[in-house]
């Protein structure tokens, strides 16, 4: 009789058991995020997009420490995928009009400049060994990395030059329209460094 009660007992124990692991993975899980979005600067500006170029990115880095066996090893593939706008920023450019005279004097860069760049990147394949892990410090240099190599790149005198037309077009487009209205455009173009 007394090895049916404990029985009896370690079912009932077993028996609460499963009820006990049903209800708790049962259990809806609440998660609160709160966030709070704080306006820090507004600036009103005036730039002039010519060129917008989109490049991908595939960067490789391998990495082992000691041997080149698994544990030992650490490789990330990092795929960049970044959108450039070229153009010209207007807010360090002044323009004059002299009535009496009839001109309109512009004064502009005489370089296009690197706008903005969007740069959306994501670890493509991120193997890491037992004992060589990448650090987050190791990851930020990754990003700066390919970061510096959009720059490169976007910087090529090709596009450069593809956003230079694009402005003269404009400029003479500009013109144009001044001498219908029996007005005179002068464009005084300034150097102007290449942002980064």
């Amino acid at each position: 009789m007394r090895s049916y009660t404990y029985l009896f007992v370690i079912l009932i124990a077993f028996g609460a058991g499963i009820l006990c692991g049903i209800l708790w993975s049962s259990r809806s899980r609440t998660t609160s995020t709160p966030a709070t979005l704080m306006l820090e600067k507004v600036k009103e500006v005036i730039k002039i997009v010519h060129l917008e170029a989109e490049f991908s990115e595939l960067l490789e880095q391998k990495d082992y420490e000691f041997f080149n066996i698994s544990p030992f090893r650490k490789s990330v593939i990092v795929r960049a995928r970044a959108k450039v706008l070229i153009g010209y920023d207007l807010d360090s450019s002044t323009v004059k009009a002299d009535q009496s005279k009839k001109t309109i004097t512009i004064q502009t860069s005489a370089r296009p400049q690197i706008l903005s760049t969007d740069i959306d990147m994501d670890y493509f394949d991120l193997q890491q060994g037992t004992f060589n892990q990448f650090t987050p410090e190791e990851l930020n240099q990754l990003r700066d990395k390919v970061k510096d190599i959009v720059m490169r790149k976007a910087s090529a005198a090709e596009y450069l030059e593809r956003a230079t037309i694009r402005h003269r077009q404009l400029m003479n487009t500009l013109r144009q329209y001044c001498e219908m209205a029996g007005w005179q455009l002068i464009i005084q173009e300034k150097p102007a460094r290449l942002l980064q």
